[in-house]
């Protein structure tokens, strides 16, 4: 017989502190991350969500989804469907990590396949990946990466963890293939976020204190000590851009966000950001951003 699915909203509204923590992530972050334990555990029924979210199960339990129960033994990915039923039931302390998140913070990645392909958006796939050791040092690598991102003031902090939250869904797809190819396909994720944390490092530029450092693929690929034709691979390989095109893409997001701070003038700003004329940056960020720099900062 079916057991009959509530809200999440429903099992919380009850638990004063239950409640209050699933409004602030409806109404206010439309995304965050834990770890195992850090988050009320009250839910103990089939329910729906309003979120999306991806499980990093370190240890063993059993998954119930709609009539299906299914018993994990080990580290396992799971990924959660709005419109499915479920519940995590835990045969042991609570570890690993987990976040949740929902249409609009994803909005803007609808269109990459690698979300569209997973089981994240299609019911009829495969929602629960059983891991190698390497596979969960790969993931732990990335929760890690959300959480300390998450937890940061950095006004741009949910851009990266888009990404992040790419890799991670990328990570299940590549573990689909075949062994013989998934082995090169993790090392290229893992290169790829040691590019995005390089990148990311380099920001908040602060005109006149901190300028920008790392500005071609090559700069990237001389710190991380490997040839830059495998760092650009490894990029294209796991993102579907080049290298230049995500460090063009970042660079133009922060000359918005200091135009917008209006504190700087148009020569300090293309300085800071690795142009050695006004021109070129007038240049760039009209590419960019279809717009001049200097009519988006009278604005």
């Amino acid at each position: 017989m079916r057991t009959k699915a509530v809200t999440l909203k429903q099992l919380v509204q009850n638990n004063t502190a239950c409640y209050a923590e699933y409004m602030m992530l409806s109404q206010e972050k439309h995304f965050d991350v834990f770890k195992g334990g850090e988050i009320c555990t009250v839910v103990n029924q089939l329910h729906k969500s309003v979120f999306y979210k991806i499980s990093l199960i370190l240890g063993s339990g059993v998954l119930h989804i709609g009539d299906q129960r299914i018993e994990i033994t080990g580290n396992s990915l799971i990924f959660y469907n709005p419109e499915l039923a479920y519940r995590w039931e835990s045969l042991q302390q609570d570890t690993g990590y987990f976040c949740y998140f929902d249409h609009h913070f994803i909005s803007n990645s609808m269109s990459e396949a690698s979300f569209k392909e997973s089981a994240l958006f299609d019911i009829q796939l495969n929602p629960l990946y059983l891991l190698s050791d390497e596979q969960t040092c790969d993931l732990v690598f990335l929760f890690e990466k959300m959480l300390k991102e998450s937890a940061s003031a950095y006004q741009q902090k949910y851009l990266v963890l888009t990404h992040y939250l790419l890799l991670v869904v990328h990570e299940a797809h590549q573990y689909l293939q075949d062994k013989t190819n998934k082995s090169v396909v993790t090392a290229a994720t893992r290169i790829t976020a040691l590019f995005l944390a390089e990148l990311e490092q380099q920001f908040p530029v602060i005109p006149a204190e901190k300028h920008l450092e790392l500005k071609q693929a090559g700069d990237f690929a001389e710190k991380l000590a490997i040839h830059v034709n495998y760092l650009n691979k490894a990029i294209k390989e796991v993102c579907g851009k080049s290298t230049s095109e995500l460090i063009a893409a970042r660079v133009a997001n922060e000359a918005r966000s200091l135009l917008q701070q209006g504190d700087y003038s148009l020569a300090e700003i293309a300085y800071s950001l690795g142009f050695e004329h006004t021109s070129n940056f007038n240049t760039f960020f009209r590419k960019h951003m279809n717009i001049a720099p200097g009519a988006f900062k009278a604005k």
